[in-house]
């Protein structure tokens, strides 16, 4: 499920964003995106932000609720120091919930942390559930880097391989036997090669 938005539309002409949209729905075409609806707005003079946002309220109640009890996993997206409190990171709740005082686990590297204090949306929790935005005050000996995933100690492995399938997009370029790949996953983005089995 999902919608695109075209921002900053104060500073281009609207022809420019006909033929931007057409641009859109051929790289979309053939993909779950493809009759999401398209939505311009720009954000200094709140056009179309009114109609995003009642997009927003109407449709997300209806998605399914994302599974809260399963293993904890928070791909990292930011890190920074707070003067007083020290390391901070923020991240989305992908599964599981994570509560305040919680042991954690930094993967790849097996990193110990406690979870100091949590927030969400800019207010204190003492839990934060799965689906949720977070920030997570951690007491940790190693400063974590974006691309890491927060998980439960001992949840999850680090692995070089990974068995994947996946549906190719018509109109793109096939993938080869041994072709070299940017691969994303969270907020990690790695290189690797493209194996056929």
């Amino acid at each position: 499920s999902g919608a695109i938005v075209l921002t900053k539309i104060g500073m281009t002409e609207p022809e420019w964003r006909v033929l931007v949209k057409d641009q859109i729905r051929s790289a979309v075409r053939g993909t779950f995106l493809a009759d999401a609806k398209i939505f311009e707005v720009d954000s200094l003079s709140g056009a179309g932000i009114p109609e995003l946002r009642s997009y927003l309220v109407s449709n997300l109640p209806n998605l399914p609720l994302r599974n809260s009890s399963d293993v904890l996993r928070i791909p990292i997206d930011r890190v920074f120091n707070v003067h007083g409190h020290g390391t901070v990171v923020t991240g989305t709740v992908l599964s599981g919930s994570v509560e305040r005082d919680q042991k954690v686990e930094m993967l790849p590297g097996k990193t110990p942390a406690r979870i100091k204090q949590l927030q969400s949306n800019a207010r204190e929790q003492v839990i934060v559930k799965s689906g949720m935005r977070a920030a997570l005050n951690l007491n940790t000996d190693t400063l974590p880097v974006r691309g890491q995933t927060l998980t439960t100690p001992g949840a999850m492995l680090s692995a070089r391989r990974l068995a994947v399938s996946f549906e190719q997009i018509p109109d793109a370029p096939h993938v080869k036997d041994r072709q070299r790949v940017r691969f994303l996953i969270g907020t990690q983005e790695v290189m690797g090669r493209y194996r056929l089995v």
